[in-house]
């Protein structure tokens, strides 16, 4: 069999607006509320910028991790039934919901928080999972063992003749070096209008998500 070369090129412009300067707050992968210190730090931020973006999990169904690809649409309900029972059952104030950003395929939304919300947030059970919502950094560190390099190595595979390539950022496709070579680009994006409290899409054609050729080129922040 004859292999061809292919030059897989994923492109995920994600945009992000942020308040607070700094972005590279350490925080417990667990969470704020596992990490004493990054929660006091974002309070502070609460309190000196007058918001904060956040990223709340919610409960997750029993059944939403046995999902299949065949299952999409089931899980797609699934989602929004815990993002909506979460905030129904929050406590009154806790969310400003114009500033709410629904995940589709994961029990988790993106919001805003006044320094008052911020505290009904982390005391509250109907989310299972607070955490600080901003950009994180490129790092290859624990990637390769993860993804199980070492083990193809051991076993003779160089991966000689295929190329594969993950773009986490905009993309000219008509670069001299990726013309015709992109198989498909995406865009999940919105941004923060901290006068209105508002949520807006960042994407192409007024929408938060978009999947199809063009669609990944407008990129002004890395998710």
């Amino acid at each position: 069999m004859n292999w061809v070369t292919k030059f897989f090129i994923l492109s995920f412009a994600t945009v992000f607006l942020d308040a607070a300067p700094d972005r590279a707050m350490a925080q417990s992968a667990n969470g704020l509320r596992h990490d004493a210190a990054a929660a006091n730090k974002m309070a502070a931020q609460a309190k000196k910028y007058g918001v904060v973006r956040l990223i709340v999990t919610t409960k997750e169904p029993p059944s939403l991790r046995s999902m299949t690809p065949d299952n999409q649409d089931s899980l797609v309900s699934l989602v929004a039934k815990s993002q909506s029972h979460a905030l129904q059952t929050a406590g009154a104030g806790s969310v400003d919901l114009r500033s709410v950003v629904k995940f589709k395929y994961t029990a988790a939304m993106a919001l805003s928080a006044t320094p008052d919300q911020f505290s009904k947030i982390m005391a509250d059970p109907a989310f299972t999972g607070v955490y600080e919502d901003h950009l994180l950094f490129p790092s290859l560190a624990d990637s390769v063992p993860l993804v199980g390099g070492p083990a193809a190595w051991d076993s003779d595979g160089t991966g000689d003749g295929q190329v594969v390539a993950v773009l986490d950022t905009g993309v000219d496709s008509q670069h001299q070096f990726l013309k015709d070579k992109i198989i498909d680009e995406a865009c999940f994006g919105s941004s923060l209008d901290y006068s209105l409290m508002q949520v807006r899409p960042a994407c192409p054609d007024g929408k938060e998500m978009l999947v199809g050729p063009g669609t990944g080129k407008p990129c002004t922040g890395i998710s």
